[in-house]
């Protein structure tokens, strides 16, 4: 047996009930894992898996277009974050966008963006491209898009994040009638 402080926490095998949980979410039944996410949180928070429930319930809150709930989500799972606590954070920076918390979350972007981790600052360049496209400030928007496009190497770690900004930018200028939207979507 172990002696009181002597580990830091317990871990156990993703349990059954975790796996379905995801499952749901990648089949895009956000509302099953919002209903069932609380419990099972509460359940397994100390065995090392309250951060990935956490962020399942966050990801699918916000997918259902409730970031004030996602943000709490997040929150709590910030207490437990095991392997997930960079997603956390990204998970807490895309709720306070979609809030237009923008005094907020303006220095957690700032961080990101001078931090030597490449996903975390292409993150936090397309994240300030959403924040200003919903400001209305098209143009500048598709300059943020472009930096994560021109920055960042297309890798596994940004590879997702490339594909987002580029869909943004391409929405954006054909939306300003801007013919450059067919080179922007042959960048590589």
């Amino acid at each position: 047996l172990f002696k009181a402080g002597a580990y830091r926490a317990a871990m156990i095998p993703r349990p059954q009930e975790v796996a379905v949980l995801e499952k749901a979410f990648q089949d895009g039944q956000h509302e099953a894992v919002v209903k069932n996410a609380a419990g099972l949180f509460d359940k397994y928070k100390f065995l090392g898996w309250g951060g990935p429930i956490a962020h399942l319930e966050g990801q699918a809150l916000l997918q259902t277009g409730k970031p004030q709930d996602a943000l709490k989500a997040f929150a709590k799972g910030r207490q437990f974050p095991g392997e997930v606590g960079d997603d956390l954070t990204r998970g807490i920076v895309s709720a306070l966008v979609d809030m237009k918390d923008t005094e907020q979350v303006q220095p957690m972007l700032n961080a990101m963006m001078a931090s030597s981790r490449k996903q975390d600052a292409a993150f936090a360049f397309a994240s300030r491209g959403r924040m200003l496209e919903h400001a209305n400030k098209d143009k500048e928007a598709v300059l943020e898009y472009l930096k994560v496009l021109l920055f960042f190497e297309d890798s596994s770690a940004v590879s997702g994040i490339r594909e987002d900004a580029r869909g943004h930018a391409v929405a954006l200028l054909k939306k300003m009638n801007d013919g450059r939207w067919k080179q922007v979507e042959t960048l590589k």
